[in-house]
């Protein structure tokens, strides 16, 4: 079976890579996420916004939960 990832490197703005593999599935949420055609080009900052903006929200959930008692505590 062939491998449909692609492998991006992308260079952020205030210095550093975001080294990242699309798959698919990933593009398909991207192109949904910014409301992009198929035929559109899915360009780095797409991919560096869709990424922060899901890491954000997954830190912004979490810190809710711990907040409101329902977070799980665990030993780092």
């Amino acid at each position: 079976m062939q491998d449909r990832t692609e492998k991006r490197r992308i260079n952020l703005p205030k210095g550093g890579l975001l080294e990242v593999q699309l798959t698919p599935e990933m593009l398909g949420r991207i192109r949904t996420h910014f409301g992009l055609l198929p035929g559109d080009v899915i360009h780095d900052d797409h991919v560096r916004m869709f990424v922060w903006n899901a890491v954000n929200n997954a830190v912004d959930k979490a810190e809710r939960e711990v907040s409101n008692g329902s977070g799980r505590e665990t030993n780092c």
